[in-house]
């Protein structure tokens, strides 16, 4: 597995829960918008971590657009705060950024008969995500790598989530539940 692509599954999976911790605490037809887009993070993640590719990177961006745009529109109703906000747009904009790195990486299988290029006539280089699986990270620096990245997506993911309406009326660690 490459490591922009546990990044990008473990970012739109902290992304769907943040969306819907905002439905949870919004009007029923803005929860219904958002749970179909957090269900949509979901699937997409589950997608990217199982394909170990970017899945429809140019939709990708266009979602994390809409979905920024949408929760900022949400925030001068009231229903979303400034925190799950920043939250969303952080983990939008990297998967957006690696998606527009896989598009351009995608569009550069070169003949390998170009100039300045070694070897047979009409033969083609192979694209990056095309390489030896030798290229790829060992399983332990993997292990490594997706948990640091686990660590990361969890520590912008939390306060997004207290921050939101169920989260408020969550009650602290350590807090007794008897009355």
């Amino acid at each position: 597995m490459r490591p922009a692509t546990g990044w990008c599954g473990l970012a739109a999976f902290g992304a769907g829960l943040i969306l819907c911790a905002v439905a949870a605490g919004s009007p029923a037809l803005v929860a219904a918008v958002l749970l179909a887009l957090a269900v949509a993070e979901f699937g997409w993640a589950v997608l990217a971590l199982r394909w170990d590719r970017i899945p429809a990177p140019r939709a990708a961006i266009a979602v994390a657009v809409l979905v920024v745009a949408s929760v900022t529109l949400l925030l001068f109703t009231g229903t979303v705060g400034i925190v799950p906000l920043l939250a969303l747009l952080l983990l939008h904009w990297t998967v957006a950024v690696l998606a527009a790195f896989e598009l351009r990486r995608s569009g550069r299988a070169v003949p390998s008969s170009a100039p300045g290029r070694a070897g047979a006539a009409g033969e083609q280089r192979t694209a990056p995500d095309e390489r030896p699986a030798a290229r790829w990270p060992r399983a332990g620096t993997l292990a490594v790598i997706l948990t640091v990245q686990a660590m990361l997506v969890a520590a912008v993911t939390t306060p997004a989530l207290a921050n939101t309406a169920p989260g408020e009326f969550a009650l602290p660690h350590g807090i007794s539940h008897e009355h």
